[in-house]
């Protein structure tokens, strides 16, 4: 085994001779010659030592121009590839019918720097190469060994770069090599390789959503993206506002995304945006992991089943609710930050599918204000371990409106999980599991629906913030107490359960409070949209901008015309509202409150499902953990113990 035999310079074999390991820019560009060179270099490797390595060194100009006009060009996979830093290969074909599907294939290992070394339409144009730019061929990288891809290779984050718009053309063409691309040809029958991860590593900036579509359903394990250290997604100035950072289409089987933060600046619609095809055939799940969702204009995160309108069900509502086996997206460690953006508060997750499909959510953290950290449309909902903290105040309540009022079109604020209803699908249901809440409500429900629902349970709750208050028969509602500061820290305080190990916990906390990032800088959601939230409302529901500041500052009015320095008594909306025919079974739930608190923890209104109460434990004795409406029961143990 020598040197000279196992390792090729490409430079040498253009020019004929060993000088210094450079290529003039003319020669680099004599795309015909270069292909001629590879080729007769990759042959000489493989007759004389069976593989061995193909170094593509410095040229003058930094591009390596390769035709495929006359076909693809592969490089096998006994052949290493070596690019050296700077260098970038253009593989490019003359426009003839045909040559735009040619390709270069590299099927053996590729060794580079973590830079651009593949030429896009968009990189070769504001080189100069405007007119041919739609000449430029893709790329395929279809070794067996290879573990991961870079959006960096196309040019993503390039400094040199400054007169890109966006990351998203290298970012497209990272995942169109990932997915696309990863076929190869045996004995003249085309196969598929498996689909490869996209690997970010730093700040990436979207000027338009990043499409994720599987159109001949050839993508088995679907689209894979992951980030390593702060890799973070943000729009620019350009976004459609009007669109998701990525949007995930029907006919893609699944995606993963891991370790990314996604940043929509108040200008994309949503983070997130999946719609599922769904099908009980299926085995698709998407995936959310240890990702970080903040700054778009509605949801952060919505899923929606196409199933809804494009095949209405023809099921038994009551059969779709016992067959629950398939999960279609998983949330696991995320955290979600909503943050108040007029004209509407947006919500942390949207959920819309039929009730045979379950959302599963572990782990996360939801802090930020919001109609609702979590509504969930028909779909079956699954929460473990999960934090929340919404500050978000009900906008629409009065003070003469009843309990029962509230969320009456909707989820109105300060809610974190809404159970509601998609048309005349029914209404899904909820398990949830040691999760802790600090927001104003923890579960409510729409109220008024007819159609079979499912039964829901709630275990180890533990909710420890004060609910919404205002003084009877005045004529200005009074705030809720003040929201948790952010010193201490939320997360200091929680104590995760064996189900979400200390590491795991600490790594998802350990941020500072949670801001909100605008193109203005830092603002405060409710201190500076106070305003304007209250300007949005009818005339007579309009509150008083001063009592969203709290009621031991700001005189409330008894009457008319009857200013009093001095709080009146207050009464507290229950964490959990329920209006459903379904049951709801609370076990071993914890509820804190002062001591005057002299309203329900749980209040069931009108509806037929009984509340089996499991141990619900309050700080205060003075108040009926449970109260429901006829013909709706309260079972207790002692009721089951004595039956």
């Amino acid at each position: 085994m020598t040197w000279e035999l196992d390792h090729a310079n490409l430079a040498h074999k253009i020019r004929g001779d060993e000088r210094p390991d450079t290529l003039s820019a003319a020669q680099a560009r004599d795309s015909t010659v270069v292909r001629a060179a590879i080729a007769q270099t990759v042959t000489e490797l493989l007759t004389n030592r069976r593989g061995g390595t193909l170094y593509v060194p410095h040229v003058e100009g930094d591009e390596l121009w390769i035709d495929v006009s006359t076909g693809s060009l592969r490089i096998p996979p006994e052949v290493e590839v070596v690019v050296a830093p700077g260098v970038v290969l253009v593989p490019v074909h003359d426009g003839r019918a045909g040559a735009s599907g040619n390709r270069l294939e590299i099927a053996g290992v590729l060794r580079a720097p973590l830079g651009t070394i593949f030429a896009t339409p968009g990189w070769f144009g504001r080189r100069g190469g405007a007119s041919r730019a739609s000449l430029v061929a893709s790329v395929a990288l279809t070794s067996r060994r290879m573990e991961r891809v870079h959006p960096e290779w196309w040019g993503a984050a390039d400094a040199a770069d400054g007169t890109r718009a966006s990351d998203n053309e290298a970012i497209e063409a990272a995942l169109h090599a990932a997915t696309r691309e990863r076929w190869s040809e045996d004995g003249g029958a085309r196969h598929r390789l498996p689909t490869l991860p996209v690997e970010l590593r730093g700040s990436y900036a979207l000027s338009r959503p990043l499409v994720l579509d599987d159109p001949a359903g050839a993508y088995g394990n679907g689209f894979e993206l992951r980030g390593a250290g702060t890799a973070t997604l943000q729009c620019n100035s350009l976004f459609p506002r009007d669109r998701a950072m990525i949007e995930v289409a029907a006919s893609v089987e699944s995606v993963a995304l891991e370790d990314l933060r996604f940043e929509g600046m108040q200008v994309a619609l949503n983070c997130l945006a999946i719609r599922d095809a769904g099908g009980a055939a299926t085995s698709r799940e998407h995936l959310a992991r240890r990702c970080s969702f903040t700054g778009s204009r509605g949801a952060l995160v919505s899923f929606y089943d196409a199933r809804l309108v494009d095949e209405p069900s023809t099921a038994d509502p009551a059969a779709q609710l016992l067959d629950r086996t398939s999960v279609r997206l998983r949330v696991e460690h995320s955290r979600f930050e909503p943050i108040v953006a007029l004209p509407d508060a947006p919500v942390g997750l949207d959920l819309a599918a039929p009730p045979d499909v379950v959302v599963d959510i572990r782990g996360s953290f939801f802090a930020g204000s919001a109609l609702a950290m979590v509504h969930a449309r028909s779909c079956a909902l699954s929460l473990a371990n999960c934090h929340f903290r919404n500050d978000q105040i009900p906008l629409r309540m009065r003070v003469e409106d009843p309990d029962s009022a509230l969320h009456r079109d909707g989820p109105e604020g300060g809610v974190d999980v809404f159970l509601d209803s998609y048309g005349a699908v029914p209404v899904g249901t909820l398990y949830a599991q040691d999760c802790r809440s600090n927001s104003v409500q923890f579960l409510a429900t729409v109220a008024g629906v007819a159609a079979a629902q499912g039964d829901s349970t709630i275990v180890g709750l533990q909710h420890s913030r004060s609910s919404v208050v205002w003084a009877p028969g005045a004529a200005k509602r009074v705030a809720p107490e003040a929201p948790l500061q952010a010193k201490p820290p939320i997360w200091v305080v929680f104590e995760p359960t064996p189900a979400l190990p200390d590491a795991v916990a600490s790594k998802a906390f350990d941020a500072k409070a949670p801001q909100a990032k605008v193109a203005v800088g830092l603002i405060d959601p409710v201190a500076d949209t106070k305003g304007a939230l209250i300007a949005r409302l009818p005339e007579r529901q309009r509150l008083d901008p001063n009592v969203l500041e709290g009621p031991a500052k700001f005189p409330i009015a008894k009457g008319p015309g009857t200013p009093d320095t001095d709080p009146p008594e207050r009464r507290f909306v229950a964490p959990v509202h329920w209006h459903l025919s379904a049951k709801l079974t609370l076990i071993g739930c914890r509820f804190s409150a002062p001591s005057t608190h002299a309203t329900p923890f749980v209040e069931g209104f009108g509806g037929s499902g009984d509340i089996i109460d499991l141990s619900v434990v309050a700080r205060n004795d003075t108040a009926t953990h449970v109260r429901v409406a006829t013909p709706r029961r309260h079972v207790t143990v002692r009721a089951i113990g004595t039956r």
